[in-house]
């Protein structure tokens, strides 16, 4: 992110995404990254991202740009985790933490799709009138068919995490002791006790 000139603070999840960003964003932040890099350190990311190394340097950077495009798969945070992160993820989540490498990442990849899935299904069951007035509490846009009210709480629900972030201590204490949660530990634990209380 440095090398970018983006900005480098935030948790791990906030610096991928930051990358994932600058990735996508037209492309030519990173075209010139990549551009400006010499074959060692073009050999050294692809490695580093499990690539194969051999090639001119045009072929290097091409390969870079393809593996940045499979970044915007579901799940592709996973792939970058180690064994031990993968481990605390599922740990997190309640999942079973034995296995290979790549089978933690399709129990994690699995558990996303469900929770994805259970969210918009909760909500399939609500009616029109329910739903807007779930936007309206929530101050979002509440206009809209059906299925864009359903995709609007649904995304809401998945940035929750940053909503928790961004809170006071003592609103995330008030928040928890409304739902009869532990209210003592550091602002870290207090957002993973919300996310958790909201799977």
């Amino acid at each position: 992110l440095n090398n970018r000139g983006e900005d480098t603070s935030g948790s791990k999840d906030e610096l991928v995404r930051r990358l994932q960003q600058s990735d996508r964003s037209g492309g030519s932040t990173t075209n010139r990254y990549y551009d400006e890099m010499n074959i060692k350190e073009l050999h050294d990311e692809l490695e580093k991202r499990g690539e194969k190394v051999s090639g001119r340097k045009q072929e290097l950077i091409g390969r870079l740009r393809n593996n940045d495009k499979s970044s915007d798969k579901p799940g592709y945070e996973f792939e970058l985790m180690t064994c031990e992160q993968l481990h605390d993820e599922l740990e997190k989540r309640g999942e079973k933490v034995s296995g290979r490498k790549q089978e933690l990442i399709d129990r994690l990849k699995a558990c996303d799709e469900a929770d994805e899935q259970s969210g918009a299904g909760e909500y399939a069951e609500k009616t029109n009138r329910w739903l807007r007035q779930e936007l309206r509490l929530r101050g979002l846009m509440f206009s809209g068919n059906k299925d864009e009210l359903i995709q609007r709480l649904t995304e809401d629900d998945n940035t929750k995490g940053h909503k928790y972030s961004s809170m006071p201590i003592s609103d995330l204490q008030k928040e928890l002791n409304n739902r009869g949660e532990d209210t003592s530990g550091s602002k870290d634990e207090l957002v993973r006790r919300l996310q958790q209380s909201d799977r």
